[in-house]
């Protein structure tokens, strides 16, 4: 848009990772030119992981500039009333992928079953060796890491966490009488939903479901991620997985994946611009 008296001779460049436009026009006073660039998105996300891209865009004349930059992220997304899931195997490791001694030492998968009145995540770890750390610093041992964006549709996918952005960090049973600990990574805010968590040691590691009961005025999109952490003796956490993020889920939100309240394709992915 020209917001000065004259017209205004301009350039205009879009760049990604895979495409650039640069364009020439000339703008009367206080008109408005739209300027559009296609990207090619891939037809799946490979292994799951989120993949983000910048987009810059800058416009300058002779007298004026002015710059403008987002970030372009597809996550994976699954419907709830169709249900879905997702394995954590190497393409996850997010830390310690020199000291992973494969799926038996870590790995894990999970399923979202399709239910009107609440999110349920069970979620499945195989873990040679348990060996868990305090509800002070759960991360440090064998422990489940599940991610919530339960903000409003407009907030979805953005970076800076807020309030209601939850990381719930689980501890397993260590004996089969034994439940599950959790605790939050954040103090809870006010309006968070009582979700309940319970656990259940298995001949090759650990089980542990979350329920997340759904108010009727719940978003239709909820943002969500699922890591695990594996320590093997008192030294502390030896590696980590990510479904859809990364390791710095816990300061970027922008990674998540989601869950829809609507049926969708088995292809369907989560786009935000931010």
């Amino acid at each position: 848009t020209n917001l000065t008296d004259q017209a205004q001779k301009c350039r205009v460049r879009i760049e990604t990772q895979s495409e650039t436009l640069h364009q020439r026009l000339t703008l009367e006073p206080e008109a408005t030119k739209r300027i559009e660039l296609r990207l090619p998105l891939p037809e799946e996300l490979p292994d799951d992981k989120a993949q983000k891209q910048t987009i810059r865009v800058l416009a300058w004349s002779d007298s004026y500039a002015t710059y403008d930059l987002r970030w372009l992220t597809m996550a994976p997304l699954i419907s709830l009333p169709q249900g879905g899931g997702g394995e954590l195997q190497r393409p996850s490791l997010t830390l310690g992928r020199n000291r992973w001694q494969g799926p038996d030492d870590l790995s894990g998968s999970f399923t979202v079953p399709t239910d009107e009145h609440a999110m349920r995540f069970d979620i499945h770890v195989t873990d040679d060796m348990l060996h868990t750390a305090g509800l002070d610093s759960p991360q440090y041992g064998d422990s489940v890491e599940l991610y919530l964006d339960l903000r409003s549709h407009d907030q979805q996918g953005l970076p800076v966490w807020g309030p209601e952005v939850v990381c719930m960090q689980i501890v397993p049973p260590t004996t089969p009488e034994g439940e599950a600990q959790w605790t939050t990574l954040d103090a809870p805010w006010e309006g968070m939903p009582e979700m309940a968590v319970t656990g259940q040691l298995r001949d090759d590691g650990y089980s542990i479901t979350v329920v997340v009961p759904l108010p009727e005025d719940a978003p239709q999109l909820i943002g969500f991620d699922i890591g695990v952490n594996d320590a093997d003796g008192p030294e502390g956490r030896e590696t980590q997985m990510m479904w859809a993020g990364t390791k710095d889920n816990y300061l970027d939100a922008s990674n998540f994946a989601a869950v829809t309240m609507k049926k969708t394709p088995a292809s369907a992915v989560r786009i935000t611009i931010r």
